[in-house]
């Protein structure tokens, strides 16, 4: 007995050391008999490291595995299969590696042992574990995409539906999974549809294989969408798949159509329109342009800056300046045509931005004013010309007028005063009207000049206060005086000034009511004097404050409470106000009151000549 169990011994001894895959004999105590040359190799541990020590204790395997190593053991002994299983050890260098574990019973000089067969399977391990996590990777990128992602089988169902499938054709997974493709795409677009699909299953060919198309899609909740879709081909072994990626372009559609229309009614408008860069080049011009502008195609004009289509180049360059401030201009400029003749344009110029507020055009759109200026202009001579033509016999009856009132040439009775006051009080009102209508003449015609010479503004408010002192009395309107005391006496046009504080002090008094508060304040601010008249009256409509400086407006809440008024006294403050190179603004809160703000530079303008 005692040859036998040394051969079979001997035999343990030879395959333990030559089998390719590591091989430990255990007792029942997990004492290793039996190390192979291979777990030698694979573990850095030498045969005298092993031999008769225990398994367990050796700092190979995770003291985490100890009982369940423990109860394989048990299991093993008492006869019962144990399963393959994969443990990390760590070798002698510290290394870690991934094995697979076979164990059995075997029979060991007459005893039942333990036989462990390991296998190193880290490579595979890693290498499934790399495949795992791209597989992850891509999933996690079909999920996250936008578009719809969708794979058929060779049968034409689906197999795979990922969350932009859902948002755009509103069908969950469970809903999809092995339905036809065809039940997303409209009942009227399916024959053709299925005859491209059953060419592309059973041959694997199709005209629109890897070919970008556009289609119409079908939602769950049968409305239909624009759609562009791309079908690749994949195989599995001898099974061909395919893979549908779909992307709602409705949107898209949607803006492609609104260009169409808007580029149709840009091209065919009859107003002139352009298109710039932000360095002012020209990129489009429509027909109209070309015609106002007297060119014969848009090649003579592209490229070019449109500065260069203004008489006054200065001044078409300062308005883009201010473009990019503003964010658009409106207004007038004299334009020249290819032949230098010019012509007059109203003008309405926009910044065209992005969706990041970045600018990325400039479109202007010009129409031809020059007749209607022309008409303007006669008009307005005519007015002039009325206007002074009445100018004298105003005078003299304002002059006949006082007279008979005075009793310098007899007595009067009540009744007769009475009239003659109204006569007076008309007679002056028309005389207001005329002098406004000759400001309006002259500054439409360019007439009006400033007459610089030193002006002190603090008399000139003190001037104009006394002359409404009556009806301030009559309304017991308080009167707030805030000057500074230090203010200089400048170079400006008294008259001018003068038209100023008389419109905004005469509107504080008369749109303010019984009781009520109007305050001056004139101080130095920077290389300006302020003025700033402050009421509690009336107010302006929100609706109505864009209108407030337009010619011959008045508000409609004004023209309840009163209803004489000629709506030019604003207007002829503003271009006053502007030929002196100021600026006028407003706040006003309707029923609350109003501020008016002037600002008169200290630096003397350059004179303009006209009339008076």
């Amino acid at each position: 007995m005692t040859e036998a169990f040394n051969q079979q011994f001997k035999e343990y001894k030879y395959l333990c050391r030559n089998l390719p895959d590591a091989m430990l004999i255990l007792s029942r105590s997990s004492q290793i008999l039996i190390a192979s040359k291979t777990f030698d190799k694979l573990t850095g541990y030498s045969q005298k490291e092993l031999i008769e020590k225990k398994l367990l204790d050796l700092p190979l395997l995770p003291k985490e595995y100890s009982s369940y190593i423990k109860e394989n053991i048990k299991k093993i002994l008492a006869g019962k299969e144990a399963p393959l299983y994969d443990i990390e050890i760590t070798t002698k260098t510290g290394k870690k590696i991934i094995v697979e574990i076979n164990s059995r019973r075997i029979k060991y000089k007459g005893k039942y042992t333990i036989l462990l067969i390991l296998r190193d399977v880290s490579k595979q391990k890693n290498l499934e574990r790399a495949i795992e996590e791209s597989e992850n990777r891509l999933r996690s990128l079909l999920e996250s995409t936008h578009d719809a992602v969708i794979s058929i089988n060779n049968q034409g169902n689906i197999i795979f539906w990922n969350k932009g499938a859902k948002r755009i054709f509103g069908y969950s997974e469970n809903e999809i999974i092995n339905k036809p493709l065809v039940l997303l795409i409209p009942e009227r677009f399916r024959k053709d549809f299925k005859k491209q699909m059953e060419q592309l299953l059973s041959t694997g060919k199709s005209k629109i294989l890897g070919k970008i198309i556009e289609m119409a899609g079908l939602k769950k909740d049968g409305s239909e969408f624009y759609a562009e879709q791309s079908i690749s081909s994949w195989k599995i072994g001898e099974n061909l798949f395919f893979t549908s990626i779909v992307r709602d372009i409705s949107k898209r559609k949607k803006t492609e159509k609104d260009l169409i229309e808007k580029s149709t009614a840009i091209e065919s408008s009859i107003n002139a329109i352009a298109f710039t860069d932000i360095e002012e080049n020209i990129t489009y011009v429509n027909p109209s342009f070309l015609k106002l502008w007297g060119y014969n195609t848009a090649k003579e004009v592209l490229g070019k800056s449109i500065t260069k289509f203004w008489e006054i180049e200065e001044k078409a360059q300062e308005i883009i300046r201010g473009l990019n401030k503003k964010g658009g201009w409106i207004g007038e400029l004299t334009a020249k045509r290819k032949d230098g003749s010019l012509f007059d344009v109203a003008l309405s110029t926009t910044i065209v931005k992005d969706s990041t507020g970045n600018p990325i055009t400039i479109m202007g759109s010009f129409i031809d004013i020059t007749e209607q200026k022309k008409i303007d202009r006669a008009k307005t001579e005519f007015i002039s010309l009325a206007s002074h033509q009445l100018r004298t016999p105003l005078a003299t009856m304002n002059w006949y007028l006082e007279m008979l009132l005075s009793e310098d040439n007899g007595k009067i009775n009540t009744q007769q005063k009475k009239y003659l006051e109204e006569a007076y009080t008309a007679n002056h009102r028309l005389v207001k009207l005329v002098n406004a209508l000759l400001n309006v003449s002259r500054i439409e015609l360019g007439t009006l000049i400033v007459k610089y010479r030193p002006t002190n503004f603090i008399e000139i408010s003190d001037s104009v206060l006394d002359e409404f002192s009556v009806k301030i009395k009559d309304k017991k309107i308080k009167i707030e005086r805030n000057y500074d005391k230090k203010l200089p006496i400048i170079k400006s046009d008294p008259y001018m000034i003068e038209i100023i504080f008389q419109n905004l002090v005469s509107n504080a008094v008369q749109y303010t009511p019984k009781n009520g508060r109007v305050s001056i304040e004139i101080k130095k601010q920077k290389s300006d004097i302020l003025i700033k008249v402050a009421d509690t009256g009336y107010g302006v409509p929100k609706a109505q404050q864009a209108k407030i400086f337009e010619k011959l407006f008045r508000a409609s809440n004004i023209k309840e409470r009163e209803p004489d008024g000629t709506g030019l006294g604003l207007y002829i403050v503003k271009a006053v106000i502007e030929q002196s190179g100021g600026k006028i603004w407003f706040d006003s809160v309707e029923n609350k009151g109003s501020t008016f703000y002037v600002t008169i530079p200290l630096k003397v303008m350059k004179k303009k000549l006209g009339t008076r």
